[in-house]
């Protein structure tokens, strides 16, 4: 079927496709979303800020971090604020659309090779991201990861550059531990089936995977009989079950998905089988966790990004045979744009209706921008509802008594509910903001404490002249 006569204009179209549908959780929000963009930016910011990458933690500033496990990302958008001179605003807002552009173009580039770039591109297009499983339109170590999976997949099945995929996965390791693990998992189907075919090259990439980790095993070596013992273990992760795949992604892509998958084993090349058992290799946590309680529940999130990378390079060659099955019909095209356009409509539809929260609005902002800009010479603590604290700090670069943290946390529980009694008593304890070393009080609703001054809505001091 003759409807890919100019690849780069039809590839453009892909690419702007992409970042529209990438950029729909920024669309009508201008500032971070996710509470891990604001994990990101206050942590790069106190990189900068000490100008090391050994810091002191930028939330309640108690303890200096020295294996961040993420460094690799938080030093990446550091130093890029630094040479471009962007806001952080700005770099959080396009920066993933930017990303998810070169990940989609990645996703052509691998599979143009065997004929079906401007598919797998048009499918790599709609990979969703939501709250729960995260995904490129945030500006996360997933998201950016991602771009890695086609990448590397290049590399290895087609140039041979054994360098640069020890710097993808060497990053990986310094950026997000989980998908360089997924990025090797994806590999090892390829290095085992092409073994026979190219000995020595299977045993280079597995050099590459090695070496790789060896560079960053000082930092992770503690963590690998954790890991190891939790992917076998019964255990229950603190969030929901996350919906099935065909819910996330869309079931009429994943029916196309299946068409690639029975396709690519039929062709039966290495290389196929390679792509088929990587696919196998990712969903098989998610069912396992799912059905069976065991495993790792940060693996069994994240590979929902990771599997619908291969469901989509998949599901371009499904899409290929797709359009060459329907040449023998009168309708062929009629029946191959309504198709397309089914994809459109379905996947739009489901984007647009994807919640995303919000931690601060435009007149928090500004008041948090008060605060940096009139305050900022103040010693001492600020006490805010902990879950808006997630984005008081990076904002305002000030430490907070507490907020809500990524994980369990017995301190933060235990400080969350003072400060809710606090301000349930309309903050008349002043005993508890002295022995705090609280300093400045910011609180929506009216504060009931003649010991704090304020001095602008919201925003109230303790011991300090105004």
């Amino acid at each position: 079927m003759e409807i890919y006569k100019n690849k780069h204009v039809w590839l453009i179209l892909i690419l702007l496709l992409a970042f529209s549908l990438n950029f729909t959780p920024h669309k009508d929000y201008p500032y971070p979303v996710h509470v891990d963009e604001w994990q990101n930016l206050a942590i790069s910011q106190a990189i900068l800020d000490e100008e090391n990458v050994i810091y002191t933690d930028p939330f309640m500033g108690e303890k200096t971090k020295t294996n961040d496990l993420e460094i690799g990302l938080r030093l990446f958008l550091a130093v890029f604020k630094e040479l471009t001179g962007f806001s952080w605003i700005f770099i959080f807002r396009y920066m993933p659309g930017i990303i998810f552009i070169f990940t989609v173009l990645a996703v052509y580039i691998f599979a143009n090779r065997e004929g079906y770039g401007l598919q797998a591109a048009f499918l790599m297009a709609f990979v969703p991201t939501t709250v729960r499983l995260i995904g490129p339109g945030f500006l996360v170590a997933v998201g950016i990861g991602i771009m890695f999976i086609p990448l590397s997949l290049f590399l290895a099945y087609n140039v041979k550059k054994y360098i640069v995929l020890l710097f993808f996965i060497a990053f990986l390791f310094l950026a997000h531990p989980p998908t360089a693990l997924a990025l090797i998992t994806v590999l090892i189907p390829f290095v085992l089936l092409n073994y026979r075919n190219d000995h020595k090259h299977s045993i280079y990439i597995t050099a590459v995977l090695i070496f790789a980790f060896l560079i960053s095993s000082p930092r992770l070596l503690y963590l690998v009989k954790p890991t190891a013992i939790s992917m076998i273990s019964f255990s229950t992760w603190y969030l929901p079950f996350a919906p099935t795949i065909y819910d996330v992604y869309g079931y009429l892509l994943t029916f196309i998905f299946i068409v690639g998958f029975g396709a690519l084993v039929w062709r039966g090349k290495i290389k196929d089988y390679s792509l088929v058992c990587a696919s196998i290799l990712l969903a098989l946590p998610i069912a396992v966790y799912s059905y069976y309680y065991i495993g790792n529940g940060i693996i069994y999130d994240r590979n929902y990004s990771y599997l619908m990378v291969l469901m989509s390079i998949i599901g371009g060659y499904g899409l290929l045979r797709i359009s060459t099955a329907l040449k023998k019909y009168r309708f062929a095209m009629v029946i191959y744009i309504l198709l397309i356009v089914s994809i459109l409509f379905f996947a739009v539809n489901a984007h647009s209706n994807i919640q995303y929260y919000h931690i601060m609005d435009k007149q928090e902002y500004g008041d948090y921008l008060w605060i940096k800009e009139n305050l900022g010479d103040i010693q001492g603590k600020s006490v805010i509802e902990p879950w808006e604290a997630r984005a008081y700090v990076p904002v305002t670069g000030r430490n907070v008594y507490s907020y809500i943290p990524l994980g369990p946390s017995e301190l933060c529980e235990k400080r969350n509910r003072e400060i809710s009694e606090f301000f349930d008593n309309n903050g008349e304890n002043s005993t508890f903001l002295m022995v705090n070393n609280i300093s400045i009080v910011y609180h929506k609703e009216d504060i009931m404490n003649p010991d704090l001054v304020e001095v602008k809505p919201n925003i109230y001091l303790y011991g300090v002249e105004w």
